[in-house]
Parts: C-alpha cells; structure tokens; sequence
C-alpha cells in the first residue's frame, strides 16, 4: 500500500513504537498527526473510531517487523528489512511518500532484477577479479553510464556493515567498496547472487544461475 510520510510514521506509533532505521522524519506536530490519522483511517487501517481494522494489521506488523529487525538493505533508495520469518518488509520511495510492501526473497529479487537488468547479466565461471585501490573519483570517471545499485548493509539501527556499488563495464560486473575505496572486477552472474544471498535467497535458478 502507498503511505505518506506521516502515515507511516502513524503506522509505527500504532504499533508501539517511534522512529524507523535509516527512515528520516519529515513531520511533526499535531497538524502532521492529526492529518496522518484522516490518511490512514481512509485507507481503512483504522476505523473512524481510532480501532485498528483487520486489515490494518497487516502494515502495522510490517513496519513494527522493519522497525525490530536486526538487519536492514538499501538498495539506493528501497529499503527492506530481513525478518526473523525469512520474509522482508520493503519500503520503496513513490511520489508523495512510500510503496509499503512485505515480500518472500524471490520476490525482491525479481524486482532489482527488473530494476537493473545488468543483474540478469552472465559472464565466466571464474573468480572475482583482485581488489585494487581506487579513489570514489576515478571509480565515477571509470562508469560506462548505465544503471548503478549502491547496497548498504546495517546491522540494528545505525551499524553500518558495508556500502558497495556494482555496475556493468565492458560485459563485466564492477564492485566497488565505497568504505575501502578498493575496486574489483566481477562476472555479473556473481553480482545477482551476492545480492540474492543477501535477501536470503538461495534458490539455484534465480539465486546462482549463470548466464541468464
């Protein structure tokens, strides 16, 4: 469902919380929670006595679900949380606010894959290429001009694990750690099944295919 800013932060307080990780606060004040409330009594996760509907509970228990997890994915600007079921709570930035959706790994998947179709690449059974320094400078100077995923890990709230960016150059992934400013050459089948693991997917098809 598509939430405004102040709806899901309504959604959060409704389920016993505050803030979200890595979710910046763009409102404040009764006038902001006031027409939050009108906003989510609309789409019928409240009743217009202030309840929360059968249907409400569903995206209050993602976001109490993002909010808790122990474990947090941007892929540039879509945000997921891996959840302790396996599923993930995933918050994608639309015009006027946030698509909220909680999906199975595959699905995510599937949509970086239509996202960033050099994820679909394939490449040489072969190992990652060595890690060479390499200044965030030259590694933009070097870009061919497609499409860029940048994927940070958190760990909590605010641990970050790793930022890495990957594109397409000349047929073959490139990862660059913008923590180590160290860059490296990989077939793109290697890249799609980094970010597979990541979501915890490890189907052989979608997860590890090559060439596809």
């Amino acid at each position: 469902m598509i939430v405004t800013d102040g709806e899901l932060t309504g959604l959060s307080a409704i389920s016993g919380g505050g803030g979200l990780p890595d979710i910046p606060v763009r409102v404040s004040g009764v006038g902001d929670a006031q027409e939050a409330m009108q906003g989510l009594k609309k789409k019928g996760v409240v009743t217009p006595g202030g309840e929360l509907t059968t249907f409400g509970f569903l995206p209050v228990k993602a976001v109490e679900e993002y909010r808790n997890a122990e474990r947090h994915l941007v892929f540039n600007q879509l945000r997921a949380s891996v959840n302790p079921d396996g599923a993930l709570t995933v918050l994608r930035p639309v015009s006027g606010g946030w698509d909220l959706s909680r999906k199975a790994p595959v699905e995510l998947v599937l949509v970086l894959l239509d996202a960033y179709p050099f994820l679909r690449g394939g490449g040489p059974d072969s190992e990652p290429g060595p890690w060479q320094k390499l200044s965030a400078q030259d590694w933009a100077l070097g870009r061919e001009g497609g499409p860029e995923l940048v994927v940070r890990t958190l760990e909590g709230w605010s641990k970050v694990l790793s930022v890495v960016a990957f594109d397409e150059r000349r047929g073959m992934g490139f990862e660059f750690d913008l923590r180590g400013g160290a860059g490296r050459v990989t077939p793109l089948w290697r890249v799609r099944v980094h970010v597979a693991k990541l979501v915890g997917l490890e189907n052989p098809v979608l997860g590890v295919g090559r060439g596809t």
